[in-house]
This record gives C-alpha cells, sequence and structure tokens, in this order.
C-alpha cells in the first residue's frame, strides 16, 4: 500500500549511519521487550519470597508468645503453677490445701501457737474449735513430740498467722494403729483412718507486732 511504500522510501532514503542508529534502537527495543516480563517475573519470585519467608511483626510476637507460653507450660510456671504452690503432699502423706492466705509470721518449731480446728471422720465431725472465741495453745514440736496428731505438727510450721488449710491426714499421721475410742456425741475413729481437717494459726505469741509494742512500751 501508499504508506508501506512511503515507509520503504523513507528508509532507504535516510544515510547509512542513521539507517544502522535505527537498527539497534530496533534491536534493542525488541530485546528489551522479550527479557522485560521474565524480569519482572524473576523480581515477583524474590519479592514473594522474601514476604513468605520474613514474617509480619504481628506473626513474630505472636509465635514468639506461644514458644513463650509453652516453655513456661513445660516447666510448670503457668497459671496452675501459682495455686500448685497453694496445695501439695508433705513427706509423710498429709494433704493440704490453703482455703485462706495469712498474712502475719510464718511459725517455728519452739514458737507457742494458737490454732482453731475443725476435724471430721467421714464427714462426722467430732472435734470443732474453728469459731471458738479463744484458740487453742500449743506449742510447735518435731512430728510425733506434740499432745495433737501427728499430722498438724508436719504442716504447722509452713503456715502464717491467720492461714487456714483444709487437711487430709492418713491413718498413720492421724491417730494410728490405735484409733480414738467412741465418746458422747463422737463417733468412734479406726485404725488407721483417714481424717478430715481445717486448722487454722490463729496466733503466735510472742512474735505479734503489738504485743511487742505493748512490751517496749513497759
Amino acid at each position: 500500500d501508499v504508506l508501506g511504500r512511503d515507509a520503504t522510501i523513507s528508509l532507504m532514503s535516510m544515510a547509512p549511519s542513521t539507517m544502522m542508529t535505527l537498527v539497534a534502537l530496533v534491536a534493542l527495543a525488541t530485546q528489551g521487550a522479550a527479557f522485560t516480563p521474565a524480569m519482572r517475573s524473576a523480581a515477583t519470585r524474590r519479592s514473594a519470597v522474601s514476604m513468605e519467608a520474613a514474617p509480619s511483626r504481628r506473626d513474630f510476637v505472636s509465635k514468639s508468645a506461644i514458644s513463650v507460653a509453652a516453655g513456661v507450660s513445660a516447666f510448670g510456671l503457668g497459671p496452675g503453677a501459682a495455686s500448685a504452690a497453694s496445695e501439695g503432699t508433705t513427706k509423710n502423706g498429709v494433704q493440704y490445701r490453703i482455703i485462706k492466705e495469712g498474712k502475719g509470721e510464718t511459725a517455728k518449731l519452739g514458737d507457742l501457737a494458737g490454732v482453731r480446728f475443725k476435724c471430721s471422720f467421714k464427714g462426722v465431725v467430732f472435734d470443732d474449735i474453728l469459731e471458738a472465741p479463744e484458740p487453742y495453745f500449743m506449742r510447735v514440736t518435731p512430728v510425733g513430740e506434740g499432745a495433737l496428731i501427728k499430722g498438724i505438727y508436719e504442716v504447722l510450721p509452713d503456715m502464717k498467722v491467720g492461714e487456714q488449710r483444709q487437711l487430709l491426714v492418713p491413718g498413720p499421721m492421724a491417730f494410728g494403729e490405735k484409733g480414738r475410742p467412741p465418746s458422747p456425741g463422737k463417733p468412734r475413729i479406726p485404725p488407721n483412718a483417714d481424717i478430715d481437717y481445717i486448722l487454722e494459726l490463729s496466733a503466735l505469741p510472742g512474735k505479734e507486732q503489738e504485743l511487742l509494742d505493748m512490751l517496749d512500751d513497759e
């Protein structure tokens, strides 16, 4: 056609140097068109890989938190552990659970202690001074040397004033092989029977700050 013929004539009329320059430009443009999609594709792939390999800040924090939580749980430092400190079993098998936290001094061997307690066997209460106006005073002695059952002396040295513990005292730490004979209003305790207790450390005379202040004033 006329347009194609005119373009051919125009090209033929160009100077050789101009023609070579035009051919070179056309070749470069063709190569650029051929390689640009591949280059863009490679760059896109690299970007995608980088985005997959490098997690977002939110993902990193989330995964780190999960890892820390798993580690804490494995070592027993989770929420369940805090409660684990409030219950346990002594070396002689007395099971305890703290039902009221204490805020006073901690009992030690040799201390004079005021305690209140409520004890039962198979749901039948046989001693109860938990609501008594005055506590029962006793000396904190090594296990087996006091007037009360052994289980009391097992847990008392670790208690604070005001603290209450629910106890399950095994037979050997309660009334032992002899058990306890029945009495008016109180059941017979068989040999080596487990006993339920609620024990409160009510006072440590001589350690309480008010009493010490009074002695200082005198």
